[in-house]
């Protein structure tokens, strides 16, 4: 598939914004299927908007903010966990802060009286997931919602005017889990028992976890588990703190390519030095697998 975009928009278009939860009991209390109507709209920019001071204390930012909310004119129709996502996409515009819109999208979903943790060290466990540096370098799992690449800049026919001196003629493939050096936090993982001692492996804070297909397609998602065993995930020790990461279903592994391609497979590991992966803890205390505990 080929897509035509745009410089200057490749910052709205290229990543899914996450949702930032801390259980799916707080994610239960944000409705994601009845549209809004306007009056709906207005009630939850005013909530969402008195909730901003909890966490954000400059003045500027918040109006800074609130006037993007305010230049939006798409709200109407859409699912409150659709709005607040889309509001969140402009808090993390102005605040670069972390820990600080992490907890702006906490106090919305949970309220004015939740209480933050005073450390982001003591929250939940995360980590990176690298491989065994086959490659020559250390790499990571990330996500991203569409992956495009082998942008090539449109140029303009001497008789022909051009729409856009900017225009780039781009292929495109499907989101997905995708192998890439790791950067910032958009390669965090956290995991949470998913019993028989196998784990879900979560993005971020987020709901969306590694799976395997639901028939066994060589190929690996970023989706909701709904309890299937095909996203729940067994760390096989291999020592020195390297892993085969293996579903319940399939027994089947995360392999990235025999050579760097940028994508994860799901497949037999056959000794291959790209089925094996570190795992390092990034940040966090809380619910740190046995198999990643210090010995």
């Amino acid at each position: 598939m080929r897509t035509i975009r745009f410089k200057s928009m490749r910052a709205g278009i290229l990543f899914l914004l996450l949702f930032l939860v801390l259980s799916s009991a707080a994610f239960a209390q944000v409705d994601n299927k009845k549209a809004l109507d306007e009056d709906a709209v207005a009630a939850l920019v005013e909530k969402l908007g008195g909730l901003l001071s909890y966490e954000i204390k400059d003045e500027d930012k918040i109006s800074e903010i609130t006037d993007k909310w305010a230049g939006r004119e798409d709200l109407v129709g859409k699912t409150e966990s659709a709005i607040m996502s889309l509001f969140w996409e402009d808090v993390k515009a102005v605040v670069t802060d972390q820990y600080i819109y992490n907890n702006v999208w906490l106090r919305w979903v949970l309220g004015p009286s939740w209480q933050k943790p005073e450390k982001l060290e003591d929250g939940p466990a995360m980590f990176k997931i690298e491989d065994d540096g086959y490659s020559g370098s250390k790499l990571a799992i990330l996500y991203s919602d569409v992956e495009r690449f082998n942008c090539r800049t449109l140029k303009c026919d001497i008789n022909e005017r051009c729409s856009s001196p900017t225009a780039e003629l781009c292929d495109s493939r499907p989101a997905g889990i995708r192998h890439r050096q790791f950067n910032s936090n958009e390669g965090s993982w956290r995991f949470e028992p998913a019993g028989d001692g196998f784990y879900y492996i979560f993005l971020g804070l987020t709901q969306k976890a590694i799976v395997a297909g639901d028939s066994a397609d060589n190929r690996i998602y970023l989706q909701e588990p709904n309890g299937r065993d095909n996203a729940k995930w067994k760390l096989v020790p291999l020592g020195n703190n390297k892993f085969h990461i293996t579903d319940k279903k399939h027994n089947r592994s995360l392999v990235a390519g025999d050579n760097p391609d940028g994508t994860i497979y799901h497949q037999v590991t056959n000794g291959r030095r790209n089925a094996i992966w570190n795992i390092v803890l990034i940040y966090g205390k809380r619910n740190v697998p046995d198999e990643l505990k210090s010995k």
